[in-house]
């Protein structure tokens, strides 16, 4: 049997959130949910399991479920909410989960020889299509012609038909661009598996300085995956697309940024396309910089400080690493 978005028994009911808290951040299969509760809810004990970093705020799955609490009288503090996100809290119960993955991405490296002499300035790999991604992808092509490694997986433009006709100019580069090797997705969205992905990240280190990581949550400041834990054990220096506050929660976590070498207000921006353009202007300066080659081996002085930095939070985890 297929994996189900709700099971219910005698004493339970328990949700899958990826069903509801989908990934690009709409809330889904309300009628479905409404139905299985008119129909099964019998007082049991209701439990959300968001077990691959669902964002039940920007989502409005939460706002829903207190809808649902209401309609079917169900006490909401009854009602456990298993997430990444440890700064939850309200009218829900809240336990916080361990990034698993990203605690764990480190062991999937294979060691590699590290050799920059050739790297382009700035590098991103991109799996799955998404409107971040690829304002990302452009957006770094079009700021450092001929010195941007870009890998985009997705062979594809985003199927949405309704979002075509504005964005002629951006399809007409993702169609022309020859983008960088890497591996090659069978999926039409361009996803790769996150241990294929791993397994394969030594491919693609030395082809570039700096990465820019564009985590999975463009909105969130807590679903650190292994995109941001591949430049973290293995010493890159990064900038990080994300959600706001993002940089302040690995700082948290014990890990090191870049703001003493590059300007990180983007940290700060409110949407996924600002905090781009304000990324691009950072890099921009560096580019530019008569020190470039002196700070940019600043910047791995502090990349190689975060591998150990990573280690330490991952066993603080529970993780061995």
């Amino acid at each position: 049997m297929s994996k189900q978005a709700v099971t219910v028994t005698d004493t339970d009911i328990i949700l899958i959130a990826e069903y509801f808290a989908i990934k690009d951040n709409t809330c889904a299969n309300k009628e479905w949910l409404l139905d299985i509760f008119s129909t099964h809810y019998t007082n049991q004990h209701v439990t959300v399991n968001a077990d691959d970093g669902e964002n039940l705020t920007a989502s409005g799955f939460l706002e829903f479920l207190e809808n649902v609490c209401e309609t079917f009288n169900i006490d909401k503090k009854s009602v456990v909410i298993n997430t990444h996100n440890p700064r939850l809290s309200g009218a829900f119960t809240f336990n916080a989960k361990t990034l698993g993955v990203f605690v764990s991405a480190g062991d999937s490296i294979p060691q590699f020889t590290k050799d920059i002499s050739q790297a382009q300035f700035v590098g991103t790999i991109i799996g799955r299509f998404t409107p971040t991604r690829m304002r990302l992808a452009y957006a770094l092509d079009q700021a450092f012609v001929g010195d941007a490694y870009i890998v985009f997986q997705s062979l594809y433009w985003w199927y949405h038909e309704p979002f075509t006709e504005i964005y002629k100019r951006e399809q007409k580069w993702f169609a022309d661009r020859t983008f960088d090797g890497d591996l090659v997705s069978s999926a039409r969205s361009g996803r790769i598996p996150p241990g294929d992905a791993l397994q394969n990240y030594p491919n693609c280190w030395n082809r570039y300085q700096i990465e820019v990581v564009c985590e999975t949550d463009p909105f969130g400041d807590f679903w650190f995956t292994e995109k941001t834990a591949k430049p973290l054990a293995t010493g890159k220096p990064f900038l990080l697309v994300s959600g706001p506050g993002s940089l302040e929660r690995l700082k948290e976590m014990g890990i090191e940024t870049f703001s003493s070498v590059i300007d990180e207000s983007y940290d700060q921006e409110l949407t996924p396309t600002k905090r781009i353009q304000a990324i691009v202007n950072s890099l921009q300066i560096l580019y530019n910089d008569t020190n470039r080659s002196e700070k940019i081996a600043k910047m791995y002085r502090i990349a190689e400080r975060n591998q150990e930095h990573y280690k330490k939070y991952a066993k603080s985890q529970g993780h061995n690493v």
